[in-house]
Order: structure tokens, then C-alpha cells, then sequence
């Protein structure tokens, strides 16, 4: 299934650059309320079609890509399993996850990707899991 970009020219979107879509709007409203003292959302369980979702034809090396997906898809288990003290600091976890995995597949959107962090916090580099 490809989807195509609303009021755009033709352009599709795979799916799986449909959920990281998704992605980026989940972490970007989720960061938002963790630095307002706010509650997680419900978890993103959609977001375990990483794993299976159509990537963009020629751009999935699954060697490459699945071990990344499989340690985001860790960090967002810690991030739900963590106490609330220690959240703002798995979530930039979670975010590092992120750009670990657009270091080496597809750097384009790692601009976009840092600013989704939270500031403030003491989480660089890989972040720890809890």
C-alpha cells in the first residue's frame, strides 16, 4: 500500500515513511507534555508495525535497519516502565534512538529529529534503558 501526500504533486509515501511520520508527531506531542509535568499518551501500539511496514522501494537494508527498530521499539517499552522522575531523560533516549538509526539509514530528517528532544535534561549519546 503506498499513500500519497494530500494537496501534494503525485508523490508517494510508503508506509513505513507514514508511521515514522507518525512517529515524529507522537514524540513531538508526547515531549511536549512530559516538559509540562504532563501523563504519557496511551501506548503507541501501531508503532510495532516498524518492524513490518513497506519501506520506500531500495532504501531497506533489514540487516541494517531492524536492530535499530528493535531498540526503539525497547526504549519506547522503557519509557512506559520508567517512573515519571526519570521519563524526560528515557524519552531523550528515545530520540537518540532515533538519530542512532538515521546516522546510518536516511539522514535527512535528523535536524528535525534533534529538536524533538527535551532540554534540560543530562541524556547524550546512546541513552540507557531502564
Amino acid at each position: 500500500m503506498v499513500h500519497y501526500i494530500p494537496g501534494g504533486d503525485d508523490h508517494q509515501v510508503s508506509p513505513l515513511a507514514q508511521l515514522m511520520r507518525e512517529m515524529v508527531a507522537y514524540t513531538d506531542s508526547t515531549g511536549k507534555h512530559l516538559s509540562a509535568g504532563g501523563a504519557l499518551p496511551p501506548y503507541p501500539v501501531a508503532f510495532k508495525g516498524i518492524l513490518t511496514a513497506e519501506a520506500t522501494p531500495g532504501m531497506m537494508d533489514h540487516a541494517t535497519f531492524d536492530p535499530f527498530a528493535f531498540a526503539w521499539l525497547q526504549q519506547l517499552d522503557s519509557l512506559y516502565k520508567t517512573p515519571v522522575a526519570d521519563r524526560s531523560e528515557v524519552f531523550n533516549g528515545l530520540v537518540q534512538r532515533c538519530a542512532n538509526c538515521h546516522g546510518e539509514v536516511c539522514p535527512g530528517p535528523l535536524d528535525r529529529i534533534n529538536k524533538l528532544r527535551i532540554t534540560g535534561t543530562e541524556t547524550t549519546g546512546p541513552a540507557s534503558s531502564h
